[in-house]
């Protein structure tokens, strides 16, 4: 079903159980990350037009996503359309049971602004490899979002979810089952290496 938005479209749906939706821009491959999410979640693949994130923005999002999956969603989210996640998280909090952010880039002055007011419990992944959004990047985050955990892909960039899918993957499952007690795994102990 496609959501009643020019910007907005139901790209792919795999799998059964609680409700997952990843944002990406138009025209870009599944994710690699899909098929190990989507052995526990109903994993929606959302694309996202050419628009500007912004409350309004978040607001036709969120409208579209009440179409598409009726009750409180995972959101995950990679670089480009992070700031988008973050202001649905920040406009509409009802609609996002918890935030994943894949290498996104530094908050601007409008989200930081808002970003003490989301609660929504968030993970942010950065790759060790990630010169153009360095790990260091994370600190602003956990210092800006009340409800916000970090966690390093090693030997990763910022296309982490393509490069190392299965750690990302396992980290985001992690997450979005434990959210606020989240640190390391249950199944291993380990941090994901």
């Amino acid at each position: 079903m496609n959501a009643p938005s020019p910007h907005i479209r139901l790209r792919d749906e795999a799998g059964q159980g609680p409700a997952v939706v990843i944002l990406q821009p138009a025209g870009q491959p599944v994710s690699k990350i899909v098929p190990d999410l989507a052995r526990d979640y109903r994993v929606l693949t959302v694309e996202v037009g050419a628009t500007a994130a912004s409350p309004g923005a978040a607001q036709e999002l969120a409208a579209a996503l009440a179409h598409i999956v009726p009750e409180p969603a995972g959101v995950i989210a990679g670089n480009a359309t992070a700031p988008l996640a973050l202001w649905l998280a920040a406009e509409k909090p009802d609609a996002v049971a918890a935030l994943g952010l894949i290498a996104p880039p530094p908050l601007d002055a409008a989200l930081r602004e808002k970003a003490a007011a989301i609660a929504t419990a968030t993970l942010v992944l950065f790759g060790t490899r990630d010169a153009a959004n360095p790990p260091t990047a994370g600190r602003a985050f956990r210092l800006a979002l009340p409800n916000c955990q970090m966690l390093f892909v090693y030997d990763a960039t910022g296309a982490m979810a393509e490069e190392r899918p299965q750690a990302v993957a396992a980290a985001l499952d992690e997450f979005l089952q434990r959210r606020e007690k989240f640190i390391v795994t249950t199944r291993s102990g380990q941090l994901y290496p």
